[in-house]
Order: structure tokens, then sequence, then C-alpha cells
């Protein structure tokens, strides 16, 4: 065995395993100790064992495995393991007081809890503790613990069965009868880090790489928490035993399909995971023994490895097919299970982040019941069910196989989780289990994680207030109003100001001209105007007329105006002078009104309109690029505005920022919630122009970005107490910003069109947390969450949103097949013949709210726009540079979601310098795809930007994987702006990375990031190590995470040398005035300070327990 020998007490240095060198970065990680990666056993015996024994035999155990005489230090910048050749550990004993009247039980139980979190200091070790708790009865109870850097759970069967052993014949007067040793754990080391150069590992890790690659490597769990910024390590524990009905069903069901019961049981799991995160690609660990060798079967190490297996639920397979297909998945990674999975992540390069494990999250794992219970010369010990209080992962599920049952222990990061999310996924988790054991021939998709009982009460969840709506129609209230107000403001434009009767009037006159050219009840009149009070009165006078008006904005294309106005089929259009685009007047009758006097006074036509008549046609993006028309009622417009009344108060009405554009259903509640309570609506240009508003705002619609961009400039209007956010997610931190402007209520508003603007609403308080939820329903509505079968989902488990109640629109104009498509039957409606509304939104029903998680399809909303990627795409397309391209929204931007397209380019293309056919550069080719889109959709729809790549990345199945598709920040860093060194230190840090990447330190910029040049974590926890020892100062290796980049580095140790300068100067100030005080004054401080210190850990054990 090779080695060398320390400097130091004559201890022996091997290199660290590649096992060892995680774990040691995992505990610089954890600022609580890394108490997660302690393995704790406590077992209590019938009888009383003897201590001299006890020791003897446990330094008889000691000697024999030099693991549990290992050290963990740095040597010449490299971590090792130090083994000293004569180390003893001391059996600790600790009387129990009986503190609660149970024998000293409880106590016992607090003990071992603070035991198994208590640090080890890898450095100056011993890395296993021992102790031997005495009951006030004269029993024991007996705590092991070791740290998992030189241990695994096989090690720990090993170490007591040793025990046993050498108790045993120590007690007997004989020699422990134990089998020889082969190698030693350091022998594994060094073949290990000798293997990792050969060819055969080369070979199986391009396996893993090839197995693994394009998988998502974050499972989107449903959490009761937002995940914190960096992983925490607290955790708690369910339990539940299985039925032994159902436990023999699963034993069954793997003999019968050739498979394990870990096959099984994981093939369950999968269910529950792909019906809890909607992924059916996702990565579960799985700890393997890695003892493949007979010489290591009986060694005392840190052998075990943990493995990945990727999950494939593609194309709804049977029980019986996704059973095979995890029994090829696991007989797979068994074959491959020795490369360590440092090397795997070193390979991989997974996006790193220190908020959670990299590529899983989700740990599975069977085991068996071994050691539950031992003896020790006579003395029967039991082990004692306890948890650590911690988690090393999100969730890890551990499986106990006994003779007769199988337990489900569930360990969970209480950062995330509530006690209540894991029992429920663990109710889930058996009824995966029986519906595998169950059904061998049923599609997957057939699963219902729904118990008995449970779908009452998630419907019951669902519904909003039963409300009464009163009015036919919406300008039959609105005409109520001004009859009883005339006098009163109804719009106020700029410096022009109109009243409840002149706006009435002028609707009137709107309604007559109309009616005279023929426009009656059931027709639709095309409104394309400026935000105006003219087009206020427009879209009353067509509701007057018996009609419904389909919105026209004149800054969009012509020609999607153009298609609008074809699809629509208006009897006439509205409009001015140069507004109307030009051929729409091919289509339909214009009418301008520049040619209309409104202010005559004429009588409506008096047409009756009920709750039924049609109100508006709203034109949204369409998959096929084609703009579909939503058809909504009155009645749908009238629940919208009761509501609204209900839930604001005339205060908060009285004016209402009108911002957004007539074509965004956000304008139905900006125009008609302040003209049917006797409000006045307030006409902005856009949401920013807010900024120089003048005059009064009580209330503020709009979309989130656009509110955040005003905050942020400062251009927030004084004394508007209310703020609706509606359209696109946001992050909680805008409501404090908000609040802290004086704004009153904050209320985060959702709805389709399809459901009339608003379908749920939550007011966001003080404490709002992300994700931000879109509440519950309002009056007359009720949602529905369910899975791709349509069947009810149980509340936390991600699902559709269907939406039913009075919002509901008729469907799309003219397509009775999407129409059926998306507007389903409602079994829980009210009325006959109700539907719901297939949102295409992907959420999770709580107790008390909704939480929007993203889409089904490729529909998304930027800005508060819904927009079809398929409809840019498929212009995108059209372009004859383009060979193929597709459009994705990116986070990844300064100022928050943008669209990004994504296209490779054709061999030659035409473009303006040169029609017949050239190659483009990049920003010639961007500029003519932006003109070439701009033609043909709104700016709204134009990509922001274009990343150009040879080819479009693809699942093994064909289908483009939009996952794997690169973040354009990274691209345009990756071409780079290279900034360098500014001083000494940045100049230092960047000599240091060169040599770990070896990379040239003029490639090295100091705003670069460690992991995307092609760091690991490994490299990382030596890198912070050279840091500290070079600058004499700590660099803590989660702040590797925090931000990865020279200069942030630079910044850390400019900051720790003023740290240790403060030190060095409080030390200097404490040793000249002990210099002053004589011998007397100086033991009279001492005692003082002693009292002040017992008294303090007093208080601290005290509440401890």
């Amino acid at each position: 065995m090779s080695s060398t020998e320390h400097a130091l007490t004559g201890t022996f240095v091997f290199p660290a395993s590649s096992g060892q060198e995680r774990l040691w970065f995992l505990r610089e990680l954890d600022a609580s100790g890394g108490a997660a990666y302690h393995l704790h056993a406590a077992f209590e015996a019938d009888g009383r064992l003897d201590r001299v024994v006890l020791q003897r035999a446990l330094n008889h155990v000691v000697a024999r495995h030099e693991s549990l005489r290992t050290r963990i230090v740095h040597h010449e910048g490299r971590l090792v393991q130090a083994v000293v050749p004569g180390a003893q550990v001391t059996v600790s004993v600790v009387a129990v007081e009986d503190r609660d009247g149970d024998g000293g039980r409880a106590e016992a139980h607090r003990i071992s809890a603070r035991e198994s979190r208590r640090p080890f200091s890898l450095e100056h070790g011993p890395l296993l503790r021992m102790t031997l708790l005495e009951l006030p009865d004269g029993h024991h109870i007996l705590l092991a613990t070791l740290h998992h850097i030189v241990a695994d759970a096989w090690s720990v069967s090993l170490l007591l069965a040793e025990l046993a052993e050498s108790y045993r014949a120590i007690s007997a007067g004989e020699e422990p009868r134990l089998p020889e040793l082969g190698l030693q754990y350091a022998d594994f080391t060094v073949w290990q880090r000798e293997w990792e150069q050969s060819e055969e590992f080369r070979g199986r890790l391009d396996h893993w790489r090839e197995r693994l690659d394009g998988a998502p490597t974050l499972l989107h769990l449903p959490t009761d928490h937002p995940r914190p910024a960096v992983q925490t390590f607290q955790g708690d524990t369910v339990r539940d035993i299985l039925p032994a009905g159902l436990s023999r069903a699963l034993r069954r069901r793997a003999q019968e399909h050739d498979s394990t019961l870990f096959m099984v049981m994981y093939s369950a799991l999968q269910l529950l995971l792909e019906r809890s995160t909607g992924q059916s690609d996702f990565l579960v660990g799985t700890p393997m023994a890695n003892r493949t060798r007979p010489e290591l079967q009986q060694t005392i190490g840190f052998f075990a490895n943990t493995v990945v297996l990727r999950s494939d639920l593609d194309g709804a397979p049977t029980v019986a097919e996704l059973i095979a297909r995890t029994r090829r998945t696991c007989l797979d990674a068994y074959a491959h299970q020795a490369v360590p999975f440092e090397n795997l992540i070193a390979e991989l390069h997974p996006e790193r982040t220190p908020g959670h494990n990299p590529l899983f999250q989700t740990l599975f794992a069977l085991e068996d019941s071994a050691y539950t219970t031992f003896s020790l010369g006579g003395v029967e010990l039991t082990r004692i069910d306890g948890d650590s209080g911690t988690a090393k992962f999100d969730l890890s599920l551990f499986v106990v196989d006994g003779e007769d049952e199988l337990a489900l222990r569930a360990e969970y990061n209480t950062a995330l989780f509530d006690r209540a999310g894991v029992e429920r996924l663990v109710r889930h988790y058996r009824r995966a289990l029986e519906f595998v054991a169950e059904n061998p021939d049923r599609p997957v998709s057939d699963l219902s994680l729904l118990g008995e009982g449970e779908s009452g009460v998630v419907v019951a969840g669902g519904r909003g207030v039963v409300a009464s709506v009163g009015g036919l129609s919406v300008h039959g209230v609105f005409e109520g109003v001004a009859a009883a107000s005339p006098g009163r403001v109804a719009v106020r434009d700029g410096e022009r100001v109109v009243t409840y009767g002149e706006l009435d009037a002028w609707a009137s006159g709107v309604a007559g001209m109309l009616a005279a050219r023929g426009v009656g009840r059931g027709d639709v009149v095309g409104v394309c105007l400026p935000r105006s009070v003219e087009l206020v009165a427009v879209l009353l006078g067509v509701w007057k007329a018996g009609a419904a008006y389909v919105p026209l904005d004149p800054v969009y294309p012509a020609a999607r105006t153009v298609a609008v106005v074809g699809d629509a089929g208006p009897s006439v259009v509205v409009s001015r002078a140069g507004v109307m685009p030009a051929g729409v007047e091919a289509g339909c009758p214009v009418v301008l009104l520049d040619e209309v006097d409104l202010s005559a006074s004429v009588a409506a036509p008096g047409v009756a309109v009920g709750r039924g008549d049609l109100a508006y046609v709203l034109y949204t993006s369409g998959s096929t690029g084609v703009p579909k028309g939503v058809e909504i009622a009155q009645g749908s417009v009238l629940n919208l505005l009761a509501w609204a009344r209900e839930t604001f108060g005339a205060g908060e009405l009285s004016a209402v920022a009108a911002v957004t554009s007539v074509c965004f259903d956000l304008s139905v509640f900006e125009l008609f919630a302040p003209l049917t309570s006797g409000g006045s609506v307030v006409l902005v240009g856009n949401a920013l122009e807010l900024a120089s508003v003048e005059g009064p705002v009580s209330l503020v619609n709009a979309v989130p970005s656009a509110v955040a961009e005003l905050v942020a400039g400062g251009g927030f209007p004084a004394g508007v107490g209310t703020v609706c956010m509606a359209g696109e997610p946001f992050a909680a931190e805008l409501v404090g910003r908000l609040r802290g402007l004086g704004v009153g209520r904050v209320l985060n508003l959702y709805g389709p069109s399809e459901t009339t603007t608003y379908s749920t609403g939550a007011e966001l308080g003080e404490g709002t947390q992300d994700p931000v939820p879109i509440g519950r329903p309002i009056h007359n509505t009720h949602v529905l969450v369910v899975d791709s079968g349509l069947r009810p989902v149980p509340f936390g488990v991600l699902g559709e949103l269907c939406i039913g109640g009075a919002g509901v629109a008729r469907g799309y104009r003219g397509r009775p097949s999407l129409t059926a498509e998306r507007f389903l039957p409602d079994p829980f409606g009210d009325e006959p013949g109700a539907r719901l509304y297939r949102t295409g939104d992907l959420v999770r029903q709580h107790a008390t709210h909704l939480e929007f998680v993203g889409r089904v399809d490729h529909q998304v909303k930027v800005r508060g726009f819904r927009i079809e990627l398929g409809e840019i795409e498929t212009q995108l397309n059209a372009h004859p540079a383009v060979r193929e391209a597709v459009v994705q929204v990116r986070s990844d931007g300064p100022t928050g979601d943008r669209l990004v397209g994504y296209a490779v380019p054709a061999d030659t293309a035409p473009t303006d310098t040169d029609p017949t056919g050239t190659t483009p550069t990049d920003s010639e080719l961007a500029r003519a795809l932006r003109e070439f889109l701009a033609q043909r959709l709104p700016a709204y729809m134009v990509p922001a930007g274009f990343v150009f790549l040879d080819r479009l990345p693809r699942t093994p199945n064909g289908k483009i994987d939009r996952g794997r598709l690169p973040s354009a920040e990274r691209l345009t860093v990756v071409s780079g702006n290279r900034v360098g060194p500014r001083d000494e230190t940045e100049e230092e840090v960047l000599r240091i990375w060169a040599g770990l990447l070896d990379l040239p330190a003029e490639q090295i910029g100091v705003h670069d990031n460690f992991f995307e040049l092609g760091g690991d974590s490994l490299l990382a926890g030596r890198m912070a190590h050279i840091l500290g020892e070079r600058f004499r100062v700590r660099v803590p290796v989660r702040e590797v995470f925090t931000e990865a980049t020279p200069a942030r580095f630079a910044a850390l140790i400019a900051e720790g040398r003023q740290k240790q300068l403060g030190a060095d100067e409080e030390s200097r100030r404490i040793q000249s005035f002990l210099d002053e005080v004589d011998d007397t004054q100086l033991d009279r401080l001492l005692h003082a300070y002693a009292s002040v210190t017992r008294e303090s850990l007093d208080h601290s054990q005290e509440e401890e327990k």
C-alpha cells in the first residue's frame, strides 16, 4: 500500500476518495455543522452492560479498521486521509436524570438527538463517538454516531456485528472470531484514484454522460415554502406502515415481472413524482453499496455511491411497461455504479446553485431491517426509532423491508415542506403503490391520486361565493347611473372632462347612427380608434344598438387587422380618418367619426338586450398563426362588474386609470367597473405614462412588469390607494415596494379572456411570499384542477386549471371544433348545459388559494399579453433565410421575461444588399427577421433578439428539446467582453483560478463565472482553501455559489483582511489592558467571567430541553 508518512505525530497520509471530497465540500457548505451527514443509531438494552468490556470491545474494532482512526485534513494543497496508528475511541458514560417521570426515557431521547447533531471535527477526529446512557432503573441505552465520511450504512452493520462478537469473546476470555480483513479503506481509495485514470473508467463515464444527456436537473416538487437561496439541512420524518396485503401484492408483482421489490416500488414513486410535478423526464438518486470486490465486504469505510436514475414516462405506458423500463434503467445503473457521483458532476457540469443538490433532489432507497436488534454478551439491545432533525435532500423516501411488512420513512427538508404536505405525499404514494400492485395492464395515466372523501373537499374548495348580478346589460347599468347623476364626471382625458350625461348622449348618437346603417341585435361592429373619449362612447353606442364590438388597435400591423376583420365579419367598422389601416374597407363598410356629429341629440334605438346577448369578440393569439375570436356575453361582463363593485368601494373606483389597449381584456375592467358604479375613467396612453398623469388616480390595474418599471423609475403616481396586477407572474418583493409607497391594497388577479378578464383573485398582505398566489374564485365562479385524464387531483398536486361559472365565454367565433376541444361539459355546474373552460394553465390548488406554475402547451404571457409561441414560429419559419426556428420566453435578461428566437439559418439567404442570396452576418439576419415579423405581428409578439444555432437540440425521439436551448445572456457572456484584473488581489485570484481550471489567466475576466469556465464542486472547495491559505483569511465554500467570480472573491478577501485588522487591534488593546492590571484584579475578573459563563451554559441547556 503506497502512502507518505505525515510530518506530524507519525500518521500516514492517503488520498481522500472522491466521495470523501464531496462530503467534505458539503460539510463546508452547511453552516449548521454538517449534521445531515452523521450516521446515528440508538439501542435500548434490556439489562446492564459492562462498561470495561464494552470499551475493550470497541478498542478491538477500532484497531482493526483504519477508517475509524482517520482524520480528514489538507496536506500539500490536497484533501487527504490521515490515519493515526494507535488512536482509540473512548466510550462516554452519561447518567440520565428522570426529568419527566418516565424513568429518564424522554431525557435520553433528547440527549440522543443532541448527540446525533453534535458536530465532528474532521481535521482532529475521532470520527466515531460511542456513548452509554445510564438510566435511573439501571438499564442502558447505547448511542453510536459516525461521520459519513468514514462509514456508510453497511459499515454501521459491520461495526455492530464486530462489537457484538468482540464483547462476547472478551467476556468469555477468548479472542474474537472475526474474519481477516483483505483490504483497508485506504487501499480502496488508492485503487480508485488509479482506476479513474484508466480507459475503462473513461468508457463508463461516457456511458453516464450519454445516459443523462439533456436531462432536467431540478425536480419541481410542490413545496409549502419558497426555496431558500442557500440549501439548509434541517429536516423531519414522516413514517407509515403498509398493510400486509399490499406488501404481499407488491412482492408478487415483482416476481411476476422478473423484477425486484425496489424496481416495483420505484415505479410507483415515478408515477407519484410525475403527477406531482408534471415532469415525465426527471432524475432520482439512489444509494449503492459499491462493494463489488469480495475483499471489501468486511471493511468499514465510505464505499457507498449514489447513482442517478433517469425516469421515462413518455408515451402513456402500462404499469407492466413502466416496470420493464424501470428494470432496464436499474440494471444499467447497477452495471455502472462504480463511477463516483462526484466525477459525474464534474463531467456533466450541471447548473450550480447553492439552493439545491445538483442533478437530483429526491432520493429513494430500499433498506433491510438488519440490526434492529443485536446482543452484547446476552444483553439484548433493540433499536430506538429517532429522527436526527436533518435532511440531506429535499425529500428522501426509504422503504424498510421487514419480514412481514414494508415500512415507509419520508425524510424531508423543513425549509421547504410542512409536515401535513409530506403526510399527504405519503398517502398519495400508497395509492400509487396500490395501483401498481393491482393493475399491471392499465395505462399509468389511469392513476387517480384522490382518495375516498377527498374529492368532495377538493371540489368544494374551488367554489366562489354565489351572488346576485343585477341588470340585463352593461349599458343598461351605465344608463341608470347616468340618469341618477348626469353631471358627475365619467371620463377624464388629459384636460378634457366628460360627464355621464354627455357620454350617455354621445353613446346614444352612435347607436342611432349604427341603426341607420342597418346594425341591430346580434351584429358585430369593428371599432378602430385611439384611446379617447370617443372610443368609450362608441363601445357603449355599439351595445345600445344591440350589437357587440370587435376591438381593432390602430397600431397593429395592417395584415393582422385585415385578418381579424375577415374572420369576425363585422357589419361595419367605426374609425377616424387616417387611423384605419389600408385594406380593411375592402372587407366591410367603414364609418368615419369625422363625418358624424356626436353632440347632436339622437335617441338610442331602444333595442332590448339580455344577458345572453353578445357583448364583444376579442381576438387572441392562435397557435396556427391565425388569431381566434373569443365571444363574451353581456351576462359574463355583468358578473365581472358586480364582483368589482362588491370587492372595491366607491372611493377605490372613483378614478380608475385606463392604461390598457382595448384589444386586451383588462380594458373591460378599467372602463366599465367605474362607469357602472359612478366613478370616473382616467384615460392614459399606457401604464408608463401614469408618471405624468394629472389629477387624482384611485386605482391602477396593469401588468406587473409595467408597475415594477414605474416603481423602479420613481414615477408611480402619488395617492393611488389600490393596485390590481394581472397578466403575468411577479415577485412578492413588488408588493412590499408598493406598500412602501403608501398603497393600501394590492391584489393579484388572474383570468384568461375565455372567462371574462378575471376568474380568481388574491389580496396580498404584508407577509406575502413567493410564489405569489392567484387566490380564490370570484363570485359565481368555480375552478377545478384536473390531471391529463380530466380527473380532479388532490390539494398540492399539479394539474390543469379548468374554470366554470358565469364568466365562461360562448366559445371561439366560427370555430366549433376548437370550441368543443377547449370548452367541456361541467359536471359540477349549477345550470343545464354549463361548461368548463380548459385554460391550459398548470396550477396547484391549496386549501386557501391557487398557485400558478406554468403552461401545458407553448402559450405564454409576456408583459401581460397572452401569446401562442406557435403563431410567432409559423411566421419566423416562413422567412427564406430560416431553415427552422422556435421561440422561447427567457427570464435571464436584465428586464425580466422576454421573447427570444432560436433559428438555424438557411445556407444562403436574400438580404437588402444581395437579393439573389448570400450568407448574412448574425446582425444582418437578426435585423431582417425583426423587420419581417414587425410587418406581420403586433410589436409585443416580435422577439427581443435571436440566437443562431447550427441545429436545434432534440430529445432522443426527435422532438425539439426546449429545455436545452441555451441562455441568450450566457451566449453573450461567452462571446465575451473580458474585464481584466484591476488590482493585485484580483490578479492573484485569476492566477489561482488559471492553475485550477487549466486555463490561461489572460482568458479569465474578473466577472467570469467559476462553473461556466469548467469548475466543479471539488475544485471549488480546493479553490476556497487555497485562497484562504494564500491571503490568510477564511473563504467559506458556500460563497462560491453566491457569486462565483474573481471580483466577488477579491471583495471577500478585502472584507476578511479588514476584519482581521480589527481583530488584531482588539487583541492589542486587551493585551495592553492586561499589562496594566495586577494579579489580584485579574483573579477577580476571571472569577466573574467563569460565573457568567456557567449561568449562560445552564440557561442554554435548559432551553435545549
